[in-house]
């Protein structure tokens, strides 16, 4: 489900195959973003901004040794997006986090932990940085 004034600058991945994916009103999502609920959960809130190239996936892929990566079986989780939140350019948010209500992610930044609200995080993994 896709909320009101809904934009989108260029070529997206957005899919939820058997899981859930849900995007509030007025977000915008530039180039090159992948959003992957499959078949977990996304809930994106309102008034959120991403920047180009993007990675925000609900699921994980397993790394059991003695089997081949390709047939790996994946583990698969939730992802919540508070509203007016901003992520910026090259961020991944991993399954389990929650970005809280106004948290600003910097460029390049891995999300492996839930923020605090207004808070600013940054770095890989990324932790907070304002």
């Amino acid at each position: 489900m896709i909320g009101n004034n809904f934009s989108s600058m260029g070529t997206d991945y957005l899919y939820a195959h058997e899981g859930e994916l849900t995007i509030g009103n007025n977000c915008s999502i530039n180039t090159n973003v992948q959003i992957g609920a499959a078949p977990g959960r996304i809930i994106i809130g309102d008034n959120v901004m991403i920047a180009p190239n993007v990675v925000i996936r609900a699921s994980n892929h397993g790394i059991n040794k003695g089997s081949p990566m390709r047939f790996q079986s994946h583990s698969y989780g939730e992802i919540i997006i508070d509203d007016d939140v901003w992520i910026g350019s090259n961020a991944v948010i991993t399954a389990g986090v929650v970005l809280a209500k106004g948290t600003v992610v910097g460029a390049g930044a891995v999300v492996t932990k839930s923020t605090e609200p207004f808070s600013i995080v940054g770095g890989v993994p990324a932790r907070k940085i304002g």
